[in-house]
């Protein structure tokens, strides 16, 4: 069984790194939303507090084909991550 650590190639030396959870609908929502310019320009310098709340408010005001689209691409994203990381399991 794989351990949860993975060695990149593009880390200087040995060092280990958490292997990362597969995104959820959300997490895919919010880095979208704060790719765009309007985002960045209503909240240039704002704490990642703030943009979390901001955002959350649009994704429960998004409507049900915004949010089933985000809930496909987690789906696909999940695949991809069992692809690169097989036997992977959450472990907090």
């Amino acid at each position: 069984m794989p351990k949860d650590t993975t060695s990149h190639p593009d880390t200087p030396g040995s060092q280990t790194t958490t292997i990362p959870r597969p995104p959820n609908p959300w997490i895919l929502f919010r880095r979208d939303v704060c790719a765009t310019p309007a985002f960045k320009a209503l909240y240039p310098k704002a704490p990642q507090h703030i943009v979390s709340r901001a955002i959350s408010v649009m994704w429960r005001n998004a409507s049900p084909e915004v949010q089933a689209r985000y809930a496909y691409l987690a789906v696909l994203a999940a695949r991809e991550h069992e692809k690169r990381y097989p036997g992977y399991k959450y472990r907090p």
